[in-house]
């Protein structure tokens, strides 16, 4: 019997089926997936982004939640949240990025302009998919930092993506407190790492700001309130 061992998610799925001789097995079941389920998964957010209109937000949303700690739901021991950011990673190739997503268990898209017509962005979106994160979706609304159009992004995305914008409530992102701060807590409410019924989530706009993007980024610009 092969051993799967942790080196094994850094490597490309062909040599996973000709190590474990089961690519007649592909359509039961991964071995990778399988091997997850056993394990668990290592980081609690994966976070996906165009560097060109995404990058310094990303590198905001990253920072801050590393700066915060979490009880872990397997040992009950309290750490610190633990975050896949391109920046920070130590392998940026394919494989390496293929195995951060393969270990976490949310997958964060920053939706700003562009974002869905960049290959990499794509095959994040795929991998996720592919290993069964949940999704999260933050959206840029302000036209002077990459501001995302639904509309285009839909239009680039490729028809095996074009489902993630049904499926996801995307999230404003914001600048400000105290808006930013409930931001923060959204994502790691749905990613959870906290409950719904933690005080850390019980502080919300009155202008509900989490439920509505979509809508709102179809009609006018709507600016951070202050």
């Amino acid at each position: 019997m092969v051993t799967i061992t942790d080196k094994w998610l850094e490597e490309p799925w062909h040599k996973w089926d000709l190590k474990l001789g089961c690519h007649e097995l592909r359509p039961k079941g991964d071995p990778k997936l399988e091997w997850l389920q056993l394990h668990g998964r290592k980081i609690d957010v994966f976070l996906s982004h165009i560097q060109r209109t995404g990058q310094d937000q990303i590198g905001e949303i990253s920072q801050n939640l590393q700066s915060r700690e979490c009880v872990d739901r397997i040992t009950q021991k309290t750490r610190k949240v633990e975050v896949w950011h391109d920046m920070e990673a130590k392998n940026l190739t394919a494989v390496g990025m293929e195995a951060g997503v393969a270990q976490s268990a949310a997958f964060v898209i920053f939706l700003s302009k562009g974002y869905m017509s960049r290959p990499f962005c794509r095959k994040e979106c795929r991998w996720a998919k592919r290993y069964n994160l949940k999704f999260i979706g933050i959206v840029e609304q302000e036209e002077d930092h990459g501001q995302a159009t639904f509309a285009d992004e839909i239009k680039s995305a490729p028809a095996d993506l074009k489902d993630i914008f049904d499926e996801i409530e995307f999230i404003h992102y914001h600048r400000r407190e105290p808006f930013k701060e409930c931001m923060m807590k959204e994502v790691l409410k749905q990613a959870g790492v906290i409950d719904a019924d933690d005080s850390l989530v019980q502080m919300t706009s009155p202008h509900n700001l989490h439920r509505r993007a979509r809508r709102d980024m179809r009609a006018d610009p709507v600016e951070d309130e202050s």
